[in-house]
């Protein structure tokens, strides 16, 4: 069952959501001792990830089909699918390797079959929520490579996005209650929240750390290079500021820099009010930023830092 992608973040008392785990769909078929690992093309990754077979057999009560997502973490313990890459393609001697260097967790999130019992439309027909306090009975979680996908209420949905972002990842999921599971199908029960759109942009200046961030910085302010009739000017239009995206050593590494190109004078073509600006830094280093949208008046909504050129 496949999602389709939501306009904007929201809140619903009809829905749950989900984190957006950035990882390799997989669906686990276990039958006695045996694990089975396939992916939404029907490719087998049973031997790639023997780590999550190992788990999903001691952790699975009795025959079940299972739906979830192989996850790798990164040193922040946010899911990294540049991590996960490395291990779904492996073969033979490489996959102890990779497993190794590049541990996987299995989020489970949804349960098609218990014993010989099709929970599915084509089945019981059961719906999310009763998948799902299935699922818990059905899997013991151990904290460790076997894990459930935790799900947050309807009333937090926009809360959620929001704190996704800021921890540098895309969006998140949101799924009706009484949604039925329909296999292979693409359907708006299921829909994914996430950030669009990706463009390059200018750092202007830097704006106060608070928290953690105090002895670096907050946010850098964006500007987007000002065009007139195809001609490219030197100065800049406004369009918001950045905090999401970076991690510690990320804001560490990019302050010395900022410190370097700052300057009391705004790049800015037309004057902008920026809330807890530090300083404006001359216009010499570009980043690249997904966002949700733009305003009206051509801000960016949802911006995540995603590369400091």
């Amino acid at each position: 069952m496949l999602a389709k992608a939501a306009p904007q973040p929201f809140n619903s008392p009809l829905h749950v959501f989900e984190r957006k785990f950035n990882g390799v769909r997989l669906l686990a078929l276990k039958r006695g001792n045996s694990i089975k690992l396939t992916g939404r093309s029907g490719i087998e990754y049973t031997d790639a990830f023997p780590d999550l077979v190992d788990a999903l057999r001691d952790g699975v009560a009795g025959d079940a089909i299972v739906d979830g997502e192989a996850v790798c973490l990164d040193k922040d313990g946010q899911p990294s699918f540049n991590r996960v890459q490395h291990r779904y393609n492996q073969h033979g001697a490489a996959v102890k390797l990779m497993m190794s260097q590049y541990p996987a967790t299995y989020m489970a999130f949804d349960l098609l079959m218990v014993g010989n019992t099709d929970l599915t439309m084509h089945g019981e027909a059961r719906k999310l929520w009763e998948r799902q306090h299935e699922l818990q009975v059905v899997v013991h979680a151990n904290g460790g490579p076997l894990q459930i996908s935790r799900t947050y209420d309807g009333k937090h949905g926009i809360e959620l996005f929001k704190q996704e972002l800021d921890a540098g990842q895309e969006g998140i999921m949101a799924k009706a209650k009484n949604s039925l599971y329909i296999p292979g199908g693409r359907t708006e029960a299921w829909q994914k929240v996430k950030v669009a759109h990706k463009g390059s942009f200018t750092i202007c200046g830097y704006t106060v750390g608070t928290g953690w961030r105090e002895p670096l910085f907050g946010a850098i302010v964006l500007g987007k290079r000002r065009t007139v009739k195809g001609v490219v000017l030197n100065d800049f239009d406004y369009v918001g500021c950045a905090g999401s995206g970076f991690t510690q050593d990320q804001l560490a590494a990019l302050l010395p820099r900022l410190v370097k190109h700052r300057t009391d004078e705004s790049p800015f073509h037309v004057p902008a009010k920026v809330p807890g600006l530090v300083s404006y830094v001359r216009p010499m280093i570009t980043v690249e930023v997904k966002y949700g949208d733009t305003t009206k008046d051509g801000m960016l909504i949802w911006p995540i830092v995603q590369k400091v050129r």
